[in-house]
């Protein structure tokens, strides 16, 4: 099979469909985990957006970076610099604080899940 390229990289690859699925599951827990049920609990619009674009950018960060060897000194660097972020933004609660990181958390979750993952243990993971 021919592969296409341009300026050296593949134009399309088999994984995409791999990527889009486990896109697919990670958008749909977090509508339903944001907009469902912190929107109608809270009625607080501030912070939707924010909740969205942090999972989708960490879920695209993890997912390009997964196929790169990178030390663990960097990995908590990366964790540092998300850290950091807490402190130099506005005060925000508690409740909110942890749906930011259920939403980060979610968004590594279904970008590093392997093969070796069923379908199942995912859905139960993301459903927790």
């Amino acid at each position: 099979m021919m592969t296409s390229k341009l300026f050296g990289m593949r134009i399309f690859h088999e994984d995409l469909w791999e990527l889009l699925f486990k896109f697919s599951i990670d958008l749909v827990v977090l509508f339903i985990l944001i907009r469902v049920i912190y929107y109608n609990i809270h009625r607080k619009k501030d912070h939707l957006f924010t909740y969205f674009l942090f999972n989708i950018l960490i879920f695209f960060l993890c997912v390009l970076l997964n196929n790169v060897k990178l030390s663990t000194g960097f990995a908590f660097g990366l964790f540092a610099v998300f850290s950091v972020l807490r402190y130099r933004t506005e005060q925000i609660s508690i409740k909110d604080m942890t749906y930011l990181f259920a939403v980060i958390a979610l968004a590594v979750i279904n970008a590093l899940v392997s093969k070796k993952i069923s379908l199942a243990e995912l859905v139960f993971t993301d459903g927790m």
